[in-house]
């Protein structure tokens, strides 16, 4: 399944950020599947004894910013501004409709393609993007 809104972070240039985590060995994921999708959604994991000699595990996950309505509502008006580049509504009504996407999802999708397509300042969105 495709993540729109992690295309669109890319797109954007907006980097992930580390959230540190401090687990004791029976909140880790056990099995070597659960370990997979840790590593695959970007887990660095340490494991360490902590200073009374018990084993404790540290993990990094790394996280793009929450796609929040106020940074989607932000987006929508951005979009609305460009001159040549205008029916946004209709444009989410067809990607929810047609396609099938979440709201979120469908403005996500149509950001990216603005900025593929040089509508959208790269910047611009990365701006509005980022966790203040």
């Amino acid at each position: 399944m495709t993540n729109y809104i992690e295309q669109l972070m890319k797109a954007a240039g907006v980097s992930k950020y580390k959230l540190f985590r401090q687990y004791n060995y029976a909140q880790v994921p056990h099995g070597k599947e659960e370990l997979q999708k840790s590593i695959d959604t970007g887990i660095e994991c340490v494991n360490v004894r902590n200073p009374k000699g018990e084993d404790c595990i540290y993990w990094n996950e790394l996280h793009y910013p929450a796609f929040t309505p106020a940074k989607q509502l932000e987006l929508i008006k951005l979009l609305a501004e460009r001159k040549g580049y205008g029916g946004i509504g209709e444009q989410i009504d067809y990607f929810t409709e047609i396609y099938g996407l979440t709201f979120e999802n469908a403005i996500a999708q149509i950001t990216s393609n603005a900025i593929s397509s040089k509508i959208l300042n790269k910047s611009e969105v990365k701006r509005i993007l980022k966790d203040d």
